[in-house]
């Protein structure tokens, strides 16, 4: 084995780990963006809350809907990508191992 091997194969490894890690933190920063916007709604409605007590409170159970359907959208994704990023992990060993295995060493 060369050492261009083991450097592609390490640029291999981190660039699969990498794809990876941006499904995670896409995830993250969509989850803060929906909070940040749910709490200005939030905060939007108490301003109305004294003209419009009827519409606020149907408003806020729309809301607390569309946040539990939100959060049980991310619970999916998350678990996609936790088995996407183990899948990786899988083929990485494998690679090297066949890779390792049709190496001969002197």
């Amino acid at each position: 084995m060369t050492p261009t091997d083991l450097t592609f194969m390490s640029t291999n490894f981190i660039v699969k780990m990498a794809t990876t890690g941006v499904g995670f933190r896409w995830l993250d920063l969509l989850e803060k963006e929906f909070d940040k916007a749910c709490v200005e709604l939030d905060t939007s409605l108490t301003e109305l809350e004294t003209e419009e007590p009827e519409v606020v409170f149907s408003s806020r159970q729309k809301i607390a809907t569309l946040s539990s359907c939100f959060a049980q959208l991310t619970h999916k994704a998350l678990t996609i990508f936790q088995n996407g990023a183990k899948l990786e992990v899988c083929y990485v060993y494998y690679e090297l191992a066949k890779h390792f295995r049709s190496t001969t060493f002197y």
